[in-house]
């Protein structure tokens, strides 16, 4: 996606990701989504690693990962986080 995010259907890294790196990723959900419309999650891995982490916690019931809380829109829209 032009915005660097990527969705649960996405199959490789968004341009200027490196698949390899060990990082914080950040996940959001739609806002009508099972009542985690306000929410996000934060899990750290791969970014492969940390999606399979993300779909086996919620299936592919989410909408964006992101690289930084900034990108993912935390702070702009006071989102909440969920801790698994």
């Amino acid at each position: 996606m032009a915005d660097g995010s990527s969705g649960p259907e996405q199959k490789t890294p968004p341009a200027g990701v490196d698949p390899n790196e060990v990082r914080d990723w950040y996940f959001t959900f739609r806002f009508t989504q099972d009542g985690h419309g306000n929410d996000y999650v934060v899990l750290r891995g791969t970014w492969q690693g940390a999606r399979d982490a993300m779909v086996a916690q919620f299936g592919r019931r989410w909408s964006r990962q992101w690289r930084t809380a900034e990108d993912a829109g935390v702070y702009r829209f006071g989102l909440t986080k969920l801790t698994c």
